[in-house]
């Protein structure tokens, strides 16, 4: 996957957890400490600055107490995959 589509997806991704995490009126420290994380570290996430692995994406969602799938929003994907298929 290039870089450009990588960057837009950790971004995307980010976006949407903070999202999450204000409309439940919790601070960042509260989620990263719940996940085990350095509040730095989290905010690099929200941020879409790091590359998050699939338990880290199952930390936060427990965290916040959502479905992983509500972490992607499905018409911001398929712009992305539409993107990359064109390639």
């Amino acid at each position: 996957m290039d870089t450009e589509i990588r960057k837009a997806l950790q971004k995307s991704l980010g976006k949407c957890i903070k999202k999450i995490r204000l409309d439940k009126g919790l601070k960042q420290n509260e989620v990263a400490r719940r996940c085990g994380f350095y509040k730095s570290n989290y905010n690099s996430i929200e941020l879409g600055l790091r590359n998050v692995s699939l338990i880290n994406i199952y930390k936060i969602a427990f965290a916040l107490e959502e479905p992983i799938s509500s972490f992607f929003d499905d018409v911001e994907f398929s712009q992305f995959l539409e993107h990359y298929n064109d390639k």
